[in-house]
């Protein structure tokens, strides 16, 4: 999405700018990092056996020994973690899994709802969060969001309509949202601006 020169002036109804006003900034879904945790027991069996031992081989682990599988990791022809499954919450159903390649985690997916759809994707490179996907039922990307270093995002974009187009923006300073643009009439290009304090529109263009 594109936005057009702040000189251009821009004629919108009173309800569109109040409802534009109104639309509360997102937040991304919180996530502790997992990779330091979550495959710790896989990585452990790895080292236990010679790396001909692992090539293709899915590992389960029962971590909280009440007899049901909580972990299930599997490797790759060479040995190396490539999926580690996770149910995070013990019910019995498989809800986050880790993706690595080069022995590096690459994308966490998550199951939010136990419904066997993923929900959530993060994206991560050299051991950091750098971009999160949220996902609508017809697994479409409702909403994306950003990171810097300190995993707080810097840019958040939407899809408010559920039509399959990002056209609503938000941009944060130090994890809080500074100003914000939307796309109502579908043409690409952002016609409505706001600039927020402390989490609240105070001046709409």
């Amino acid at each position: 999405m594109t936005g057009r020169s702040n000189n251009m002036s821009v004629t919108t109804s009173s309800s569109r700018r109040l409802a534009t006003a109104a639309c509360p900034p997102p937040r991304p879904q919180v996530r502790k990092p997992p990779g330091r945790l979550a495959c710790v027991v896989a990585i452990l069996v790895a080292a236990a056996l010679p790396m001909s031992a692992m090539a293709d081989r899915i590992i389960r682990k029962d971590l909280n020994k009440d007899g049901q599988v909580d972990q299930v990791a599997h490797f790759d022809s060479k040995g190396r973690l490539r999926l580690l499954e996770v149910d995070s919450n013990g019910n019995g159903v498989m809800d986050r899994f880790q993706h690595y390649e080069d022995r590096q985690m690459v994308r966490v997916e998550g199951d939010l709802d136990d419904d066997g759809q993923i929900d959530v994707r993060d994206y991560y490179a050299d051991g950091r969060r750098q971009r999160q996907e949220r996902l609508g039922p017809d697994g479409r990307v409702r909403q994306k969001a950003l990171f810097d270093e300190q995993d707080t995002p810097v840019r958040v974009s939407q899809d408010t309509t559920s039509d399959g187009r990002l056209d609503t923006e938000w941009q944060y300073a130090q994890g809080e949202v500074v100003t914000a643009r939307r796309d109502t009439d579908g043409d690409g290009q952002a016609d409505v601006w706001n600039t927020y304090t402390e989490g609240q529109p105070v001046r709409i263009q």
